[in-house]
């Protein structure tokens, strides 16, 4: 896994991009560093409904990357 780097974010204000109020901004990335640093164990349906383990993502991106082009 990639290192994750931490970034502390207080007293936001205003709006990211025009759009997203900062403070919902600042809770998604505080939502996905926790997934990132305790991610949920792996559910064994996981491997049993395709009938083969999971692949790792970089196998997956390579495997589609022209479905992006």
């Amino acid at each position: 896994m990639a290192d994750v780097r931490t970034v502390v974010v207080t007293g936001a204000t205003g709006t990211v991009g025009g759009r997203v109020p900062a403070q919902l901004a600042t809770q998604i990335v505080r939502g996905q560093l926790a997934m990132a640093e305790s991610p949920e164990p792996m559910s064994a349906d996981v491997a049993r409904i395709p009938g083969r383990p999971a692949l790792p993502y970089a196998r997956w991106a390579r495997d589609h990357a022209a479905d992006f082009r």
